[in-house]
């Protein structure tokens, strides 16, 4: 009688490590995330939910392009788009006609009543409202634009509260982390009418910046402004804070803490996945499905694996009770339902100061508004009695733009204008679109 060899026990990979090992690595490797997949570019490549179109190679024609209306027969090899704005100093527009786009005549001399596009070759409309430009082929399809029931209140009355989602930290979460480190919040609260463009304007007459900042808006009032690689953020806070202060702007630090709330990961718990599929034997799979209720820390091979009936794991989690018996992993339209059980747990917090929220408290905003009502008295008062207004740059441009040229416009109105960097920007701007 044959016996049967015993069954090896279960095996954890590196239960000693501890949670400042994993979670808290003493340099950020530069290396590519295995959790991070290349983002998808402005209008989704391909639809997410439908197999991705093959890869084109050099003998593979290339896959439609799902903005495209189409092919263009006016837009043969004969007759290609010209280039934009027109420049009469460019070959394709030398000695052309602006109008008819033929050769030989100037636009002044053109006898066509027709405008001819310069992108299409169509007559009836120009350039910049041809339909066969990405503008308007994006104004056309936008998949981020709401259909079918609008607003929440044809939703079912017993939906969750809240739901949990735990980011393990990845190598890409800490280079972007890294790049933050060197972000500014500016806060408008006090300067609330404006937009990004004015904003820009203030930040670049604030800090003497012939070059605008990226400035992206943050929430509510708030901005946060990437610096220039090797410009420190503590030096340009210290440097131009008091020129902020009284355009109405308080520039801060921006920091994880913003908006959020610490919460500290208590548990180690050793558990087992069960009915994984063979695709589903992946960290792209794993990650997801513990993210609902912990972080992974440890976990099984990946590759070479001899059996695929269970898969172990080693996560963080907040709370006992947080960990549900099954997981339903959805794929495709497959529904698969993933056995979780507990082999062991113990009691080791994640020792890890959390990010701070460097939000000025509200007494700073009151000074900064304080000081700044006194400067404009004293302003006031200085000149005599006279109210001192304040008008966006733009409003300002549009009502110059409108005036007819003379002296008034001269002097009295783009004298102020030029002052702004943005002056020779919005003046290029309309050129260009006056002539196209």
């Amino acid at each position: 009688m044959t016996r049967k060899p015993a069954k090896p026990p279960t095996v954890f990979p590196n239960p000693g490590r501890s949670y400042a090992q994993v979670v808290v690595p003493a340099a950020i490797p530069q290396v590519a995330s295995p959790y991070h997949q290349s983002t998808w570019r402005f209008y989704m490549d391909h639809n997410p939910w439908t197999t991705p179109p093959p890869q084109s190679g050099p003998n593979l024609p290339l896959p439609p392009n799902p903005l495209s209306s189409g092919p263009n027969p006016l837009n043969s090899a004969s007759h290609p788009a010209l280039p934009l704005p027109p420049n009469p100093t460019a070959p394709e527009w030398r000695n052309r006609c602006y109008n008819c786009l033929e050769v030989g005549h100037d636009q002044n001399d053109c006898l066509s009543e027709d405008r001819v596009c310069a992108r299409c070759w169509m007559k009836g409309h120009q350039a910049r409202d041809c339909g066969h430009s990405m503008l308007a082929k994006r104004q056309r399809f936008d998949p981020l634009q709401p259909r079918g029931n609008l607003g929440d209140s044809l939703l079912p009355p017993n939906r969750p509260h809240a739901t949990f989602v735990y980011i393990p930290t990845t190598p890409f979460i800490q280079r972007t982390n890294s790049e933050l480190s060197n972000a500014v919040v500016i806060d408008t609260r006090l300067n609330p009418y404006h937009h990004a463009d004015s904003l820009q304007s203030l930040i670049m007459a604030a800090c003497k910046s012939e070059i605008p900042y990226p400035l992206t808006h943050l929430a509510d009032t708030r901005y946060i402004l990437m610096l220039p690689v090797g410009q420190d953020r503590s030096t340009f806070i210290n440097n131009h804070y008091a020129n902020l202060c009284k355009l109405g702007l308080v520039a801060y630090p921006w920091s994880m803490g913003i908006d959020a709330a610490a919460q500290c990961l208590k548990f180690r718990v050793w558990i087992e996945l069960k009915n994984l599929s063979p695709q589903q034997w992946n960290l792209d799979h794993l990650i997801p499905a513990i993210s609902t209720f912990g972080v992974v820390l440890e976990h099984s091979p990946m590759q070479n694996v001899r059996s695929v009936e269970k898969m172990m794991a080693v996560i963080a989690i907040p709370d006992l009770a947080n960990i549900p018996l099954h997981v339903f992993m959805w794929e495709k339209g497959m529904l698969r339902d993933i056995q979780l059980k507990v082999h062991s747990w113990m009691e080791d917090p994640i020792i890890a100061s959390p990010a701070m929220d460097t939000t000025p408290p509200l007494l700073v905003f009151d000074e900064v508004r304080r000081d700044n009502l006194l400067a404009l008295s004293d302003a006031t008062s200085n000149r005599g009695g006279k109210e001192i207004i304040t008008i966006e740059f733009d409003t300002l441009f549009s009502i110059w733009a409108a005036l007819p040229a003379g002296d008034k416009k001269k002097k009295e109105i783009e004298t102020h204008l030029r002052c702004s960097p943005l002056f020779e920007v919005r003046e290029r701007e309309q050129t260009q679109n006056i002539m196209a």
